[in-house]
């Protein structure tokens, strides 16, 4: 096992980790208006292994009191695009969407203000973390984290960084292994 460490992720301009929210959403037309009301309808998530596309929007079904394995008609759309075009298309009922996704739908014109509800959103969920492996030499870890703790995007075109990482990214930040901690829950 390397036992990975997290040592860097994607940081915010005021230089703090980034974070991102998993969501519960439908259509107006739908007739859902409540996470309850979710009870008995289709629901995309995107992956089993998934974050923000299966584990939070689980969490979110349970803290209405369903069950996501019983009290909803589940399918695994396989990606977070799979999910939000099932969902947008009205293949299903309600879906999981995350704020990430939700930009890269803006940035393409496929979404826009009122074409979804938002029914539960997720407290921040820190982004993926880059790391290193545990059982490395101590100053090579030092080395390589030193590097992707203070590595500068700024340099990279705009259009190009807002393709890759968002328009509010500039650079990587340290970030730890206990800001994941949370997801256990």
């Amino acid at each position: 096992m390397a036992k990975a460490e997290a040592v860097a992720a994607f940081g915010t301009a005021d230089g703090k980790p980034n974070t991102y929210w998993a969501g519960l959403v439908t259509y107006p037309a739908s007739g859902i208006k409540t996470v309850a009301d979710i009870k008995g309808h289709s629901f995309a998530f995107s992956d089993p292994a998934s974050t923000s596309g299966h584990l939070f929007p689980a969490y979110g079904l349970r803290k209405a009191g369903l069950d996501p394995d019983k009290d909803v008609r589940a399918i695994f759309a396989g990606r977070h695009i799979s999910s939000f075009e099932a969902l947008y298309n009205h293949k299903v009922d309600a879906g999981e969407l995350n704020s990430e996704q939700l930009e890269s739908a803006t940035q393409r014109g496929h979404y826009k203000d009122g074409d979804l509800i938002f029914l539960w959103k997720s407290d921040p969920i820190s982004t993926d973390p880059f790391t290193v492996r545990g059982d490395l030499p101590v100053a090579f870890k030092a080395r390589v984290t030193d590097v992707l703790q203070n590595l500068d995007l700024s340099a990279l075109d705009p259009a190009d960084r807002k393709i890759m990482v968002g328009s509010g990214i500039a650079r990587l930040v340290p970030q730890t292994d206990g800001a994941y901690d949370g997801i256990a829950t």
